[in-house]
Formats: structure tokens, sequence, C-alpha cells
């Protein structure tokens, strides 16, 4: 178009140019024909004006950024109706997914709350072995915790319950292809009672109660269970297998003094008044390492741990040897070699 424009605007001035010479021996006409001339250079300058907004108006505007290909338009709008799909649906309802959810899944209900405070959250495992992800849900309100799963449309547990502190989902067994379900409730005063659910016949059904909260360290099932030998205190050993069984005899105890509170005298008074050390007051019969002998009266002791039947506890003597006294429970009442084991101390605490 450039070249065009330089075409035209040299034949205009070829012509004018021969115009002038034809006309100059004349000085009469000299003047008209100044005038002339005036009037064609005016003329292809408007030309030249014209022909240059023809080509603009022709040229493509050229841009600094590239402009994106017709697929890469497409995935961008696709993308943001997406996200805009998801925020719309997330705004307007209060349910959330997880999956690839590990084991051990632990729920527990924040009773402090006021007013419904249903989580209305659920998440997805294959809890019963068939290679399918069951859906499991559970909410709170002021009325109950509670617990539901599905395999597909059909519900194989539902539990809800005003008394439930905790709901945990872990594998019990490696070799079993099921996971189990732990309910633990309030029976009353901090009474707990943790109740084993299994998969059985398409649906979870109740099985063994164990009397003890559930604890979780590393994965790991934990049961704290409390005694009344030598004054209420709890203890805590490791479960595991289907049937929800005990993997020691022994629990070890829930507290044990350190040095530092055993030299404070504040510290060591306040322990001995709450029962959580023993000062004996008559000799008590013992082994120790191994051999019949006696704990002597005066001396402190405090337990280390107990053996989940009540028939033994393993005790550390303040400034001495470890002992192990062994108890029998009579209605309630934990005895030692025939006495009521309240004989031989100062004070035993117990709770309620």
């Amino acid at each position: 178009m450039k070249k065009i424009l330089s075409v035209i605007i040299c034949m205009v001035m070829i012509l004018a140019a021969a115009y002038g010479c034809g006309k100059a021996g004349d000085s009469d006409a000299v003047s008209a024909h100044d005038q002339e001339i005036k009037d064609e250079a005016k003329v292809a300058e408007e030309i030249k004006e014209e022909t240059e907004e023809v080509i603009a108006s022709e040229m493509p505007e050229v841009s600094s950024e590239p402009e994106p290909s017709p697929s890469e338009e497409q995935t961008a709008t696709e993308g943001e109706g997406d996200k805009t799909e998801e925020e719309s649906k997330e705004e307007s309802s209060s349910i959330s997914k997880e999956e690839g959810t590990k084991l051990p899944l632990i729920f527990t209900p924040d009773w402090t709350q006021e007013g419904d405070h249903s989580k209305g959250t659920f998440f997805t495992y294959d809890i019963n072995g068939d290679g399918e992800p069951e859906d499991i849900n559970y909410s709170l309100n002021d009325d109950a915790f509670s617990l539901e799963i599905f395999a597909g449309k059909d519900k194989i547990c539902d539990i809800a319950s005003s008394d439930i502190i905790s709901a945990v989902l872990i594998d019990m067994d490696e070799e079993s292809p099921f996971v189990n379900l732990l309910i633990t409730v309030d029976m009353g005063s901090t009474d707990y009672a943790t109740v084993e659910y299994h998969y059985e016949d398409g649906r979870y059904i109740e099985g063994k109660t164990v009397y003890g909260s559930v604890d979780i360290e590393d994965g790991k099932l934990y049961l704290s269970e409390d005694t009344d030998i030598l004054g209420t205190s709890g203890g805590r050993r490791r479960y595991a297998g289907d049937e929800l069984m005990p993997m020691s005899e022994w629990l070890k105890a829930a507290w044990i003094p350190e040095e530092k509170d055993l030299k404070d005298e504040e510290t060591r008074k306040s322990l001995l008044e709450l029962g959580f050390l023993l000062e004996a007051v008559k000799d008590i019969p013992c082994e120790i390492d191994g051999k019949p002998a006696y704990i002597p009266a005066g001396s402190v002791l405090y337990k280390l741990r107990f053996r989940g039947d009540g028939t033994a506890v393993e005790v550390q003597i303040e400034n001495g040897k470890k002992a192990l006294i062994w108890t029998e429970n009579q209605e309630y009442q934990y005895y030692i070699d025939g006495k009521l084991q309240d004989e031989y101390f100062k004070y035993v605490g117990y709770a309620g």
C-alpha cells in the first residue's frame, strides 16, 4: 500500500512540472499557472492523507502480549467456571468430604458448646474390606452425638447418644479386612466404658465392653482404666485384635511422682494428704525380689503398676526397693492378707 501511495504522489508531481514548463514564456499565464500548481499540490496532499487513513484502517493492531490459542482460551474459561461452581457449593453446604483418610479416625464431640453445632462432616474409607470406600457421617447437637456409616445406600451403622465422649475407627487386626469401631461413653461421674463394634453380616454389631477410655499413641490403641487398689487411680495398657484383647495383664500407673515432687516438702505433704503417696501404719506383707517380705510401718510408697484382674499391685518404696503386694477383691473392696487395705495406711483416697 505504501508503494501505491508513492507512485500516485510522483505522478502528480511530474504532471505538475510538465504543465509548468509548457507555460514558462508567458508572463500573464505564470500567475494562473502558479495557482493551478498550488491547487494540484493541495489535491495531491489530500489524496496522500486519505490513502494513509485507508492503510491505517486496514492494518491489524499489534499487541505486546501474544494472543492465547483457542484451546488455551477454552481451558481458562472452563477452569474459571469449575472454580465458581465449587465455591458456590461450598458456600451453600456445611458438609466437607475428606478422602484418602488414614486410620485411626477419632471423633471427639465438644459438649461445652451450646445450641445446634452440627459439624455435618463425612469421611470416606473402606471399612468392610469390599474395595469400595464407605461414607462416614457424624454430627453433634444438644441432644446427641450421631455417627452413621453407609455402604452405598445401605446404612451399616447408626449410633446416637448424649453420653458419647469419643468414637474411634481403628484397624486393630492387620490380618483382618475389617475396621473396628470403638465408642466410649460416660456412665456418670467420669466412669467410662468403651464398647467395641465389629463388622459382621453386613452391619456393625456390638461386641466386648471394657471399663475405660480410649487413648491413641503412635497409631496404637491403649485403654485408660481405673482401679481402687490402694485407692482410686488410673492406669493404661495396650489393646489389639478384633475382640479388643489386652496385650498385657499389667496396667502402668497413670501418675508416677518425679524426684523433685518427693524432695519438695510442701508437694510431698499434699501428695500424702491426697493419697497419691501412701504412708504405712503397720507392716505390709509383700514380695521383694521374688521372696516373701514386709514393708515396714512408717514407710512411704507409691503405685507403679497394677494387674487388670485386681489381684496385685507393684509399688515403689521411697528410698528403697520395689515390692509386689497381693490383693483380693471382695464386693468392690480390696483386702491384703485378709485385712481391708485401709487398715495398712494412714490415708487411702477414693473417688466418689
